[in-house]
């Protein structure tokens, strides 16, 4: 997969329209009324791509003000388009600003042990739920159901390990279902 080198098109009015028109529209109506479908993710992990959240590199990410307006447009289209919800997968918490003032169904934040000390208190902060999209079921300091005990504490509405088939160094699936049905079941 190709990664990076879109700035022209992100950071553009005339790009922004375009990807929306003749990509995310088009899709978003051939499956917008799919049964399988409970939620569009529109962007996963846009600080990577915007200055100050995640990118120093002025060459290769936009300015918050053009992601912002992509990832509103981009919401705005799933809700135009479909009958499911729409949401943004962040890298952390740290990316919520840049969802301000956008029509988010639902908040969605990853967290790796990298990125933070632990899963961050969020509860009364948002006027959305809030899910632990993404988060380690392997190679964290923390077990799989103290992480998951942890968002719940802390007033996230569900959780979302990594990853059912990956095969990498963060994904256990059998010590999530293995936490899920503990000593201390978690569902």
């Amino acid at each position: 997969v190709a990664t990076g080198g879109h700035r022209a098109v992100l950071a553009s009015p005339v790009g922004r329209s375009a990807l929306l028109e003749t990509v995310a529209r088009p899709v978003l109506r051939r499956y917008g009324d799919h049964p399988a479908v409970e939620a569009w993710d529109v962007f996963n992990e846009p600080e990577w791509a915007t200055l100050g959240f995640g990118s120093a590199n002025a060459t290769r990410a936009v300015w918050p003000g053009s992601m912002r307006l992509l990832l509103g447009d981009l919401v705005t289209a799933v809700h135009d388009e479909t009958r499911h919800a729409a949401t943004v997968g962040l890298a952390s918490v740290a990316g919520l600003p840049l969802l301000m003032g956008i029509d988010v169904d639902v908040y969605h934040v990853h967290w790796y042990d990298r990125l933070s000390s632990f899963v961050q208190e969020m509860t009364g902060r948002l006027s959305k739920p809030l899910v632990l999209g993404e988060f380690p079921t392997k190679g964290s300091a923390f077990p799989v159901g103290e992480i998951l005990r942890g968002a719940r504490e802390r007033g996230y509405a569900g959780a979302l390990g990594w990853a059912a088939l990956a095969g990498d160094d963060y994904s256990d699936l059998d010590g999530l279902e293995a936490a899920l049905r503990g000593p201390r079941p978690l569902v």
